[in-house]
């Protein structure tokens, strides 16, 4: 499943940046990063990291509807 995962975001990341969804883009491309650092067994996925993760789709998500609405993004990817 996570090369599932890891495909989706790849995904996410791509179609964001070519609709001008900046911050959409770089979220997508961090969660990618440690989806890829994951799959590669260069990290182990523990509570923390799943927590983190699982927000990131959450912020991920909330910056994704603000683009679409014209708004500034409601998180802060600094």
């Amino acid at each position: 499943h996570l090369d599932r995962v890891f495909r989706a975001m790849h995904t996410v990341k791509g179609s964001a940046r070519m609709l001008g969804f900046e911050a959409v883009g770089r979220l997508a491309h961090a969660i990618e990063s440690i989806l890829g650092e994951l799959r590669a067994g260069r990290r182990a996925l523990d509570r923390p990291l799943a927590d983190a993760l699982l927000s990131g789709a959450d912020a991920l998500l909330a910056l994704a509807i603000a683009a679409v609405e014209g708004r500034p993004p409601p998180v802060s990817l600094e």
